[in-house]
């Protein structure tokens, strides 16, 4: 599935994403979404708790088992 960025600057088929705490610029948003290929991994969306974070990555996973080759974070 290829996903789009929440600031729409980044977009990739990931084989793997994950929650993660934001430990780069965590005063505001403290949860990031993060999407790997290969060695390379990208921050697709921040949230201020990991619950959010959890939800959106739960839709994706909802979109892909439902055919969707996009989605948009």
């Amino acid at each position: 599935m290829v996903i789009l960025s929440n600031d729409k600057t980044i977009c990739a088929e990931y084989n793997r994403l994950t929650v993660q705490r934001n430990y780069v610029n965590g005063k505001d948003k403290k949860f990031v979404l993060i999407g790997s290929v290969d060695h390379h991994s990208d921050v697709l969306n921040s949230y201020p708790t990991k619950e959010e974070a959890v939800v959106e990555l739960e839709k994706i996973y909802v979109a892909y088992q439902n055919g969707n080759k996009t989605y948009a974070v």
